[in-house]
């Protein structure tokens, strides 16, 4: 018989086959209690507790030996008193002959052990405790045994046996038997001149019970993989992927029937084994090297993708790179910055820059790189002549209003648009303006900017300010309106809207020049709603706002009737409910019940769809997300029957139900490709991926661990580019042009979003020192984003870092990061959005706080702040992003009702096994279910003596309730904290960190509830939204490294849906990219797609398609339909396969779609099950209060039932007029484009600029009688 084992170690009768074996080292390698890092350990003041780590009572985690109280019911015995007799035994006894021999060992001493318990050698620094075999020598532990030695009559109780190696028994495929033994060596048996005697281990004491079972699997899990690897045919290549599915297709396979296997499996859960064979890797690799045919073995990719020793199966890239490498404009934004020193300026080479123009000009943006002159002084001849609508002038502030923007001297001008004009008695103008800022206005304050002669509109009026008369203005100015080059003649040029709410910068549109403000924003929001569209209410009292159906809405009265949702989880005492097999949350009830509530608790928009009982329970993303995104789901209605409440299901979608799209993700050929940059293990990219509309085609990371588990995880590997080195190798390797086509560089061209996270411990408040050589290159890698969207020219990009990133550093006045870098990104063009997002408010269990800055190329649509679903937890502190020059906060986060509680720690993470304190090392059922770094007795001893009430509970409370001696505690500080401090069961899971230590006073949070250890790996997964089917690669505190840097799923899965909707309403697509998916929609002077999934059954989204502003004009062309049709002629030219679609303009929906208004008043009866009289019977009723039957008034801006006919022309005629070129000073159309009296050219007047202001009075007046005469906006 063949043997596995090296042949210089005797086996053990009766193997089936002989099996591998592990031997341990001469040299012990003991680990610190946590491996952290040097930068990383408890800092000064952290308390200290002093414990006697020797055993004075019966401690669970030590063996009972070890305890001084502790007296065995068997005398003790020493091994080499025990082996001469069992010895003799062995002789005196009838018994097989070995199977095999080795070296002259004819006989072969097999002797039974019982009630064992194997812990490390007491010499060591864990001596005593408790330990798996596993840990042999994988850990280089010592280890020792306590147990009873038996053969036959023959029984000792022996103590401290030294073991020396292991052996694991039933390799091979040849019989159905599928167990395995383990057999160990102690070093006295071993040295045996008569026997090679090996121990059986048989049944492990009590408290031992645990940890042999999990390493009994995990032979039989080691057993199984390698027979996997044995038995494939040459040339077939076994990796990790092969564990999620086809290990389990073979298993069955070669074991169709075996009960024992089938038990095996299921402890395990689940028919994916790559994360048990991943956290078991060091166990499986000691195996496959003590086997013969190693060499084979060792050839599969199994132990690349795992990271075992020195395989790998991605290959870094060589370091090069000292400095952080900027594009010019970059360094030109950041040179003085705090960080500036370690900055490398890198221009690109000249065919690359000629790509970088080209894409630039394909995308609208300005060419060449941002600069503008110092603006000119402007005409102060103005008292010359009256103020005209359309002119921009300026204003002196006085001192107060100086004194409260910290104006200087050399800037005291404001500037603003002049919208309207009214004499007044005594000769001058009372004018009303639209403000223009200044870059020191807005977010960007007072960091570098290099387009010195740029303003920025505003959405801020003077209407219900102090009065502004013409005596008080200063200047005029004239101005680039829609601006496509930073060399122009006027005075200012003008790209961008500044939006003072949310303190965003979006691109510039007709509809900017005129103020809304007197309009109620309910009644804006009300007219946008019809009936069948699902929204929100706050009802009174309530706690959450409540899902509802518009069916009514009364703009004299300014209410709206809604129909009555319930929520299924709260129809339990209902006659036919059902409980689900998960746990869903968004589960709604139709019902027949009616109410009314005035405008002003109408909330915000959501999104319903139905579901079959069977669909419910294989819930579609982003349904199956517990209602974060907004989106619900509905099967069943509720009714009275003998007056009793039941609940039935719904046959179809209730006609009276406007449906939420099915968002399935599109066809990889239609994704937007992505770049990653710092990808970690991918949560945000992930995320973004999810919605359907992203395909990140390529990562950079210089972490081997991260670049592997993107690896592991990714649906089509092989397609994959992987950067294993830095970003500045990466940027060098793409400016240099060195990038080929096969590498993991891509193209300029080739990434249509890109997402970063740079480097957090550069503005986190956790470093030790912001100064140091390492914070400053951490802190400096914030300019890579930058430098990547100043080359590759993204169409949207997401930025993710810690809040305090926005902060002004300790010691470095006047140094605004999150400033520059809105800076660096407005000059190029990009539309910018800063906010910050808690993870908590989108469904996670975790207090946990970033900063998100997206951009939007110019013209398409911005990503917004996702709205929160979840509510804020006790005690929650509004944050805010930063701080104007005039002291306003921005970006401020707000406490508003929701439809969803938070998620409790205790509801995301009780499903977990209890593992008590960890000491046993693992879980069968959930392999990460483990400790990060293993704990020694000082904090497992602390922990046990924390209390669990009140909840949160920490070392301080400890101290204070006399629970822990004062003598045992050490400590630098009189205040310990947040050391040692416990999750609270009904609250949040703290920020989970890249090395969570219990002991740190400032951490906190980080302790079980229940259970005396800390937060596991799974739960910090878990925690982090990271998926179950999700593999981790890298050893445990790599793993919680990764874990704790990545972004929180949830979030990024909100940015994602916010992604999906933005570009579904933005103005290009590629039509040879069309699918089903899209609709064709004619508009005045152009063509777009919009994407409509909705059929009568299927229901649409008018997120995505009705809220998109209508064109209220046809008779005139804006400039920014010039600038879009001219990129569209640039598409055509350049790519020549791709036509752009502008998505400006009056909608019309497909009649399957969308029923129009007069349709739906129409309609007096509603086909939905009001009441049941016999099984299978449905009547209908009426619903109330039907609509009546009016005259659809012509309106532009209203819904048309003439698909593809949005100005009524005949069906098949509809014509479209060309772009008008840009006006100019030459231009014949110049006469056209003055304002009223001055003869000023400007590029944009309002289109009402000849109207008075009395008249646009009266006719605002007559418009807003008109549309409240309507039933519905």
């Amino acid at each position: 018989m063949a043997c596995r084992s090296p042949p210089s170690v005797a086996q053990p009768p009766r193997m089936r086959p002989p099996s591998p074996q592990v031997v341990v080292g001469n040299e012990m390698r003991d680990s610190p209690p946590y491996d952290y890092a040097p930068s990383m350990r408890p800092r000064q003041g952290s308390p200290q507790v002093v414990i006697n780590t020797r055993r004075d009572g019966l401690n669970p985690d030590y063996a009972q030996s070890h305890n001084l109280n502790w007296q065995p019911s068997w005398p003790i015995t020493s091994e080499q008193e025990a082996l001469p007799k069992l010895k003799v035994e062995w002789e005196t006894r009838p018994h097989a002959d070995p199977a095999v021999a080795y070296e002259g060992f004819e006989n072969v001493l097999v002797i039974e052990l019982n009630d064992f318990e194997i812990y490390v050698c007491p010499d060591s620094k864990y001596g005593g405790e408790l330990c798996s075999l596993e840990y042999l020598d994988v850990r280089g532990k010592k280890l020792w045994v306590d147990g009873i030695l038996s053969m036959g009559n023959q029984r000792f109780y022996v103590q401290k046996m030294h073991i020396k190696s292991y052996s694991v028994s039933g390799y091979g495929i040849e019989d159905e038997d599928s167990d395995t033994e383990v057999y160990i060596q102690s070093q006295i048996a071993s040295q045996d001149q008569q026997f090679d005697i090996w121990y059986l281990l048989k049944a492990p004491r009590g408290r031992y019970k645990h940890i042999q079972e999990l390493f009994s699997w995990v032979t039989v899990l080691g057993k199984h993989v390698v027979d996997y690897l044995e038995l494939q045919p040459d040339g077939i290549c076994i990796g990790l992927r092969s564990f999620e599915k086809d290990f389990h297709g073979w298993l069955t396979s070669h074991y169709p029937k075996n009960q024992a296997i089938q038990q095996w499996v299921n402890a395990h859960e689940g028919t994916d084994f790559r994360k048990a064979v991943h956290a078991h890797i060091d166990y499986i690799s000691q195996e496959v090297y003590n086997l013969a045919n190693q060499e084979l073995l060792v050839e599969h990719s199994l132990w690349g993708d795992c990271m075992r020793d020195d395989h790998g199966s991605i290959i870094p890239q060589p370091l090069v790179q000292s400095n952080t490498i900027v594009t010019p404009h970059t360094y030109a934004c950041f040179k003085n910055r705090y960080f500036g020193s370690k900055l490398a300026e890198m221009p690109p080479a000249e065919e690359m820059a000629i790509e970088q123009e080209n894409r630039k000009r394909l995308l609208g943006f300005p060419a060449g790189a941002p600069r503008g002159r110092l603006p000119r002084l402007g005409d102060h001849n103005h008292q010359s002549t009256e103020i005209r609508v359309g002119e921009v002038v300026s204003f002196t502030p006085n001192d107060e209003e100086k004194r409260i923007w910290r104006e200087d001297e050399s800037s005291n001008q404001w500037f603003a648009f002049v919208r309207d004009v009214k004499p007044m008695s005594n000769g001058t103008q009372r004018i009303y303006v639209i403000w223009l800022y200044r870059p020191e206005d807005t977010t960007i304050s007072t960091m570098d900017y290099p387009v010195k002669n740029e303003l920025f509109l505003s959405d801020s009026c003077n209407c219900n300010d102090e009065a502004i008369h013409s005596s008080e203005v200063t200047g005029r100015y004239s101005i680039e309106w829609f601006a496509t080059t930073f060399s122009s003649e006027k005075d200012y040029i003008v790209r961008q809207k500044y939006l003072t709410e949310s303190s965003s910068f979006v691109s510039l549109s007709r509809s900017d020049f005129d103020c809304d403000c007197h309009e109620n924003d309910e009644m804006k929001k009300a007219r946008t709603y019809q009936r069948g569209d699902t929204i929100y209410i706050a009802r009174r009292g309530a706690e959450f706002l409540s899902p509802v159906v518009v069916h009514d809405i009364d703009f004299k009265r300014q209410d709206i009737t809604v129909r009555v949702l319930l929520r299924y989880k709260t129809c339990a005492e209902y006659i036919g409910y059902l409980p689900r097999t998960k746990d869903i949350d968004n589960e709604l009830v139709w019902t027949k019940e009616f109410f009314t509530v005035p405008l002003r608790r109408v909330g915000r928009r959501c999104h319903i769809r139905y579901f079959t009982p069977e669909g419910i329970e294989q819930l579609p993303y982003p349904y199956n997300r517990n209602g974060a995104g907004d989106y619900w789901v509905i099967s069943t209605f509720a009714m009275k029957q003998d007056s009793r409440p039941h609940i039935r299901l719904l046959p179809a979608a209730p006609s009276s139900l406007l449906q939420a799209p099915d968002l399935s993700p599109l066809e990889d050929k239609n994704k937007l490709p992505g770049l990653s940059l710092f990808s970690g293990l991918g949560n945000l990219d992930k995320g973004l991926e999810q919605s359907g509309m992203v395909n990140t085609k390529a990562f950079v990371d210089m972490c081997p661990e991260a670049i592997h588990t993107l690896y592991a995880n990714a649906e089509d590997p092989d397609k994959l580019k992987l950067w294993l080195g830095s970003v500045d190798d990466y940027l060098a390797t793409l400016l240099s042009g060195k990038g080929t086509k096969d590498s993991a560089v891509l193209s300029i061209g080739e990434a249509a979003v890109i997402s970063a996270g740079s480097p957090c411990p550069g503005f986190s408040t956790l470093q030790l020192n912001s100064l140091s050589d390492e914070s400053l290159r951490n802190a400096s890698h914030v300019t890579t984003i930058c430098s990547f969207v100043d080359m590759y020219r993204p169409k949207w990009a997401f930025l993710e870092n810690v809040v305090n990133m926005a902060s002004t550093r300790k010691k470095q006045d006047g140094e605004l990061v999150l400033s520059q870098l809105v800076a660096c990104l407005v000059s190029m063009g990009y539309q910018v959005q800063q906010f910050i997002m808690n993870a908590w408010s989108y469904g996670s269990c975790q207090r946990r706080s970033r900063l998100i800055l997206s951009i939007s190329a110019p013209g398409l649509v911005p990503i917004t702040p996702p709205a929160a679903t979840h509510s804020n937890p006790e005690g929650f502190n509004a944050r805010r992003v930063g701080e104007l020059r005039n002291g306003q906060g921005f970006g401020a986060q707000e406490n508003c009702l929701t439809p969803f509680p938070y998620v409790s720690a205790a509801r995301a993470l009780s499903h977990l096994p209890d593992i008590g304190n960890g000491v046993i090392g693992g879980c069968i059922r959930h392999p990460d279910h483990r400790l990060w770094a293993p704990m020694n007795s000082v904090h497992r001893t602390i922990m046990q003596r924390i209390p669990r009430e009140p909840q949160g509970s920490g070392l301080k409370e400890a101290i204070q309730m006399k629970l822990i001696p004062s003598h045992l505690i050490k400590s630098r500080k009189k205040e310990v904290g947040k050391a040692y401090q416990r999750i609270k069961k009904d609250g949040l899971v703290s920020t989970i960190l890249t090395q969570p230590f219990p002991a740190d006073a400032r951490q906190g949070g980080i302790v079980h509830w229940a259970q005396d250890r800390p937060i596991t790996i799974e739960e910090a997964r878990k925690t982090q939204g990271i998926p179950v089917s999700d593999v981790i690669v890298g050893s445990q505190s790599a793993q919680m490294r990764m874990i704790g840097n990545a972004v929180d799923r949830h979030v990024s899965e909100a940015l994602s849906l916010e992604l999906r909707y933005a570009v579904q309403k933005s103005i290009r697509f590629n039509p040879e990219q069309e699918t089903n998916s899209f609709v064709r929609i004619q508009v005045a002077g152009c063509n777009s797609v919009a994407t409509a999934t909705s059929t009568q059954s299927q229901g649409h989204d008018p997120r995505y398609l009705r809220e998109m502003k209508p064109v209220l004009s046809t008779s005139s062309t804006t400039s920014e339909d010039i600038v879009r049709a001219r990129v569209s002629q640039r598409d055509r030219e350049d790519k020549n396969t791709t036509k752009a679609w502008v998505a400006q303009g009056l909608l019309r929906y497909p009649a399957c779609s969308q029923s129009s208004l007069s349709v739906l008043s129409k309609r007096t009866y509603e086909e939905v099950p009001a009441s049941v009289d016999t099984p299978g019977t449905i009547k209908y009723l009426a619903s109330p209060n039907p609509v009546k039957k009016q005259k659809r008034e012509e309106n532009t801006s209203s819904v048309s039932n003439n698909i593809g006919n949005p100005h009524g022309l005949p069906n098949g005629s509809c014509s479209f007029s060309p772009p008008r070129s840009t006006p100019t000073v030459d231009s014949d159309d110049s006469e056209g484009r003055k304002t009223r009296h001055s003869g000023l050219e400007v590029e944009f007047t309002p289109s009402v600029w000849h109207r008075t202001p009395e008249f646009l009075t009266m006719k605002a007046r007559r418009e807003k009688e008109r549309r409240d005469s309507l039933p519905y906006a």
